[in-house]
C-alpha cells in the first residue's frame, strides 16, 4: 500500500507544471524566510533563504545580494535560532 501510495504521488507529480512543483516545494520548504548557513569549498556564510529556484536551487540572500545555492551544504538549524 505505501509503495502504491508513494507511486500514485509521483505520477500526480509528474503531470504537473514544473512552476507548480516550485510552488508546492516551496509552500512546505521550512527554512524559507530563516536563516540558513552556507557551507561551500570549506567557507561558512549566513544568509536568508528566500525562494527556490526554478533549477531547484535555493536562493539565498547574503548581504544584500541574491546567490543562488545548487551544491554545497545548507544547514536548517538556523530555523531553531542556530545562526544569530
Amino acid at each position: 500500500k505505501f509503495v502504491e501510495t508513494c507511486l500514485n504521488e509521483l505520477q500526480n507529480a509528474l503531470q504537473l507544471r514544473c512552476d507548480e512543483l516550485i510552488d508546492i516545494f516551496s509552500s512546505k520548504c521550512v527554512n524559507l524566510g530563516k536563516k540558513v548557513k552556507i557551507i561551500k569549498n570549506g567557507q561558512e556564510k549566513v544568509a536568508l533563504a528566500v525562494g527556490i529556484s526554478s533549477d531547484g536551487g535555493l536562493v539565498v540572500e547574503i548581504n544584500g545580494n541574491i546567490e543562488t545555492v545548487i551544491s554545497g551544504e545548507v544547514s536548517v538549524r538556523g530555523i531553531y535560532g542556530y545562526c544569530e
